[in-house]
């Protein structure tokens, strides 16, 4: 199992922070996924609601930025940073029409390989 490790661990949340979606914080960490490794990202907005404008701008801004030897997923998490809520952000993600996002409540998890294919530059 390779290590967590890799330039996206900065390079993702600097990213998501400097872009103008209103983020208070970002994180990027990954978890052990049967012998692969899963890639968490977390956004604080400063607000309750994300769009599916927003979702699709951070797919983009995150895509070719993942580095992390074995990763096979990115799942996304958007926050109320004040409340500390997760975002539903289910609506908005399943209205991008992509089959490869799985998208919950508070989460949208989409292969690297198809995050990168459908979301790279």
């Amino acid at each position: 199992m390779a290590p967590e490790t890799g330039s996206y661990l900065t390079t993702v949340p600097e990213a998501i922070e400097n872009s103008d979606l209103g983020v208070l914080r970002a994180t990027a960490s990954s978890s052990v996924d049967g012998f692969g490794r899963n890639v968490d990202v977390s956004i604080d907005l400063d607000r309750d609601t994300v769009t599916t404008a927003e979702i699709e701008a951070v797919l983009r801004l995150i895509a070719g930025k993942i580095d992390q030897p074995g990763a096979v997923f990115l799942d996304l998490t958007f926050w109320d940073g004040p409340n500390v809520e997760t975002i539903d952000s289910e609506a908005a993600c399943e209205a991008i029409g992509s089959p490869s996002l799985r998208c919950s409540y508070n989460s949208t998890i989409i292969r690297i390989d198809d995050l990168q294919r459908e979301f790279g530059a």
